[in-house]
């Protein structure tokens, strides 16, 4: 083996004394999103006036005394947490950890009550389909229905069988039962 290269075990040959390796580092992990509440704020502020300058577009027939008429129409475009996520350049992992750290909490709030409100309102002057809406903002109504009480022959006592055997028979013999 050549003098110029140390042996490949000699580990003490290939890292001199002082080697501070991890100072070429540029940074300790990845760069937050948000440098400070108030920036979330106003990324957030951007993608309310993004969502406010960009409705949505329909395309509307009219017969006016026979003459065809297209027409588009400007829709109201729901805000939603998803979409301002993507503006952002962020994912709900992230902005979970951003609602849950003290710092940001409160701005992380007012934001989701903001988007909340827009679609509520939306919905309420049906702007938006007030269905989805209701859904997605968790104020659909729930119906439950509970059924108590016997379901099967099997749950029946022998004399309410044999009542029901009765009952039937005397249905088909009167014709009032197919």
């Amino acid at each position: 083996m050549s003098e110029d290269k140390p042996e490949r075990g000699d580990i003490a040959s290939q890292f001199k004394p002082g080697n501070q390796l991890w100072r070429l580092a540029s940074n300790q992990g990845r760069p937050r999103s948000f440098a400070s509440p108030a920036e979330m704020w106003e990324r957030a502020v951007a993608y309310f006036e993004w969502v406010d300058s960009r409705p949505l577009i329909e395309e509307k027939v009219f017969n006016n005394q026979g003459d065809i008429t297209r027409a588009q129409i400007g829709k109201m475009r729901a805000m939603t947490l998803r979409g301002m996520f993507v503006h952002m350049g962020i994912g709900s992992a992230t902005w979970s950890k951003y609602k849950h750290d003290a710092e940001y909490s409160n701005i992380a709030e007012q934001i989701e009550s903001v988007i909340f409100e827009q679609k509520l309102s939306g919905a309420a002057a049906d702007l938006l389909n007030s269905n989805i809406i209701s859904r997605e903002l968790g104020l659909a109504d729930k119906q439950e229905t509970k059924i108590e009480g016997k379901m099967g022959l099997h749950d029946l006592s022998e004399a309410e069988l044999d009542r029901m055997i009765e009952d039937n028979e005397r249905e088909i013999a009167a014709g009032t039962k197919d």
